[in-house]
């Protein structure tokens, strides 16, 4: 799961459409470096990993160690 730019949960259906975000964060990162606009240890650098969730049927995501994250409607 990630966060959108409203701050918003976002969870994807599958493992791979996981990878795929990370990996086309990446190659966008490393476009910007191929650019002059980052730096090479900023763009190689991959804070992200994929992990599985669960949903309830409240919204609220529970992952693998019970950690609950609620949506909260503002």
């Amino acid at each position: 799961m990630w966060r959108d730019g409203a701050g918003a949960f976002v969870v994807f259906k599958s493992k791979l459409e996981a990878q795929r975000e990370i990996a086309d964060d990446l190659r966008l990162r490393l476009g910007e470096f191929l650019a002059g606009q980052r730096d090479f240890e900023d763009a190689i650098w991959v804070e992200d990993y994929v992990l599985e969730v669960s949903v309830g049927s409240d919204g609220s995501i529970v992952d693998g160690d019970g950690n609950v994250f609620k949506c909260v409607a503002e």
